[in-house]
C-alpha cells in the first residue's frame, strides 16, 4: 500500500492535490480510509511551509504527540523530550546509555 501511494503521488505537492476517492480506495484495507485521505492530502498541502519544529507538528492534520515528540528526537536531535509511547521512551533510554 505504500509503494501503491508513492507511485501514484511520487511528490508532496502530487500528494497535496490527491483526489480524495482514489486515495481512499489505496486505504481502504486500513480502516477509516475517508479520513486518514483527508488527512494525508491536508498535511502536504501544509507541511513544508510551515513545519520547523516539533511545535509546529502538532499543528499538523492528524499529529498529536507522538509525531512531535518524533520530530524533536529524530529530526531536532533534542535531548529533553519525555514521550508516553513505549518505544520512543526504550528510544530514548537506550541513547542516554549509549
Amino acid at each position: 500500500m505504500f509503494h501503491e501511494l508513492r507511485r501514484s503521488y511520487p511528490t508532496q505537492d502530487a500528494l497535496a492535490r490527491a483526489p480524495l476517492e482514489a486515495m481512499a480506495q489505496t486505504l481502504a484495507p486500513l480502516g477509516l480510509y475517508n479520513r486518514r485521505a483527508k488527512t494525508l492530502t491536508g498535511m502536504a498541502q501544509v507541511f513544508s511551509s510551515e513545519v520547523r519544529t516539533s511545535d509546529d507538528v502538532m499543528r499538523l492534520p492528524g499529529c498529536g504527540k507522538y509525531a512531535a515528540d518524533s520530530w524533536a528526537l529524530f529530526i531536532e536531535k533534542r535531548d529533553d523530550v519525555e514521550p508516553n509511547d513505549g518505544k520512543l521512551n526504550w528510544y530514548v533510554r537506550e541513547r542516554k546509555v549509549a
